[in-house]
């Protein structure tokens, strides 16, 4: 009775989705080539799940349990199995399509783990003929060494050789659109190779696929996957898909990231590419049409793959810079990244600080860095320590990474907050799990420049802060808008009254000001103003000031009179022209 009880419920579940949820796929509209292959990348990358063993046992008691019995999807060979059955059948394994080898090549962490345990490419097979497949190519064979079958011919793969000799394995016909579907997926959600053992594999499987049209099982197995992993299938979803993406053009498709990046800080950065219908090399080169700069960074590449690249400190730090990645022999086939990136020089001199610090109720804990150097900085360069109970060694680290632009602030909150501060949070930690009287401290390259609390101390409650009792437990520290700096002797940040305190003591579960801190810093007035004519223009120079984000020009007629705004006078630079205009003018500059 129970056994009957759970396929009901397997069938009403199954059937959910008989087609992909309302909208899945809207924001492919209008999209083929890369642009399409791409977006369907992020559409299907919702899968997260890395535990491989649950995915066998989802697919041997539900997904590829057929009337009570698990069959071989290359030789037709077939076990009985009961529904919900949840442990591996007898002589079967899992076949991962994209081979276990190929994953470990192409992808590293989290992703390895994901990509083993999707079930998309994974199906059941006979134990001697997963061996057999092993890792080798598919293709179609020409020399045959082995045959699989055992429902009388019905379902028969081979091993044998393709016209140039390389050991290949050719499923059978009616799993050959399968598992080029399985493999067009793994690629356009892992964004990896399709060539292994000297063979590429793309043409072949676009010809699976389109001799081997989309069955039944294979819509029912997509639905039921997308139930468990929380992704589909697009090419079973829209076939059609197919065609759009890998049409007869030869074409290179270059994804690079769209984000500044830093001079002369040993940083790697990825250039990963992808081809379509083309099988030569390619080169990268480095562009700048503003300076007029040119460089080859690589030539001979294979043509799918990834290069590291490494800044050179000699580079001109500017914008409007792009990748361009092309056949080494037909500079036609060619693609630039999406967008112009900039590569600019941090200040290292310039520090961060702690700009907000929230011990509440349960978890609802988080720290704010700010920062408001005027420049960009280097983020990788600095880490946040928890010390515990008064310890001299830190509990728990957080190495940060990437850049933190100006006036950005930066938030790592524990994983159990409020929903209000994870929403407004950069990164989410279970570890960042500190109480009143555990000090917290921020490091430049393991120099400490700033810190809440004192390391080493424990009180057994918390800090004074402002003149309020122990105000770093159930409290939230906001830094002063006239603060631009951190402060390594806590004592004096602390202070012992509203007035001398570095810090505003907010109630407890305060986060009205999370992710909003802002400066508050007289500006100096512009210092060595010059003045010149040259060519009938009036050229101003004058010094830069610090902290300042624009530089506003006013004229006027005379000293008594009203300044007002040139129209062309707010800039960034320290440097203002304009022609002269045949009457008396007198000049202000003011920095905002």
């Amino acid at each position: 009775m129970k056994v009957s009880n759970f396929f009901i419920l397997l069938f009403v579940v199954s059937s959910l989705f008989a087609t992909p949820p309302t909208g899945y796929y809207d924001s492919t509209i209008g999209l083929t080539g890369s642009d399409l292959r791409l977006e369907l990348h992020d559409i299907i990358s919702e899968n997260t799940n890395t535990n491989y063993p649950n995915s066998k046992e989802i697919m041997y008691s539900q997904i590829d349990n057929l009337n009570g019995a698990i069959s071989c999807v290359y030789s037709g060979f077939s076990v009985n199995h009961s529904l919900g059955n949840t442990s591996t059948p007898t002589e079967i394994d899992c076949e991962h399509s994209y081979c276990q080898s190929w994953i470990d090549t192409e992808l590293e962490g989290m992703e390895n783990s994901i990509a083993k345990a999707d079930i998309h490419h994974l199906f059941p097979t006979k134990n001697a003929v997963n061996i057999a497949r092993s890792n080798n190519p598919f293709g179609n064979v020409q020399n045959i060494s082995y045959t699989y079958s055992e429902d009388d011919g019905f379902t028969t793969s081979f091993l044998g050789q393709n016209n140039d000799g390389l050991t290949i394995f050719e499923p059978a016909d009616q799993h050959k659109g399968d598992v080029a579907r399985a493999l067009l997926y793994f690629i356009v959600r892992y964004e990896t190779a399709l060539n292994f053992g000297n063979i590429d594999m793309l043409e072949t499987l676009l010809n699976w696929h389109y001799s081997d049209s989309i069955s039944t099982k294979e819509i029912n197995r997509n639905d039921a996957i997308y139930n468990f992993q929380n992704n589909r299938n697009p090419f079973i979803d829209h076939p059609e898909f197919v065609d759009e993406i890998w049409n007869d053009s030869a074409s290179i498709t270059l994804t690079f990231p769209n984000e500044p990046l830093i001079l002369g800080t040993n940083r790697m950065y990825t250039i990963k590419w992808f081809s379509h219908y083309f099988f030569g090399n390619v080169k990268i080169e480095l562009l700048n049409s503003d300076i007029n700069y040119f460089a080859e960074l690589t030539d001979l590449t294979e043509n799918n793959g990834e290069f590291e690249w490494e800044i050179p400190v000699d580079l001109e730090a500017n914008s409007n810079y792009s990748i361009r990645i092309s056949d080494s022999e037909n500079p036609t086939i060619y693609d630039n990244s999406n967008a112009h990136f900039t590569i600019i020089e941090t200040d290292p001199q310039a520090d961060l600080f702690i700009s907000e610090y929230c011990e509440g109720s349960s978890y609802n804990k988080y720290i704010e860095i700010f920062n408001g150097t005027a420049a960009v900085i280097d983020f990788s360069q600095y880490s946040l320590s928890i010390y515990h109970n008064g310890n001299l060694t830190s509990t728990n680290t957080i190495n940060f990474s990437n850049l933190l632009l100006n006036n950005d602030t930066f938030i790592i909150a524990h994983t159990s907050a409020d929903p209000i501060i994870l929403a407004n949070s950069n990164l989410i930690f279970g570890g960042l799990n500190f109480n009143g009287d555990d000090a917290v401290a921020l490091f430049k390259n393991d120099e400490l420049i700033d810190l809440v609390g004192n390391i080493g101390e424990d009180l057994g409650v918390g800090w004074n802060v402002a003149g309020s009792q122990n105000a770093t437990k159930d409290h939230t520290l906001v830094r002063k808008n006239q603060q631009y700096f951190g402060n390594t002797n806590w004592a004096i940040a602390a202070g012992s009254n509203p007035q001398n305190s570095e810090w505003i003591v907010n109630n407890c579960d305060s986060f009205d000001s999370i992710g909003s801190h802002t400066l508050e810093i007289p500006l100096t007035t512009p210092q060595n103003v010059s003045f010149k004519i040259e060519n009938s223009q009036i050229i101003i120079d004058w010094s830069p000031v610090t902290y300042a984000n624009n530089y506003r020009i006013y004229s006027s007629s005379d000293l008594h009179s009203a300044f007002t705004l040139d129209e062309s006078g707010i800039l960034s630079g320290t440097s203002w022209t304009a022609p002269i205009s045949g009457n008396t003018k007198f000049f202000k500059i003011t920095a905002e």
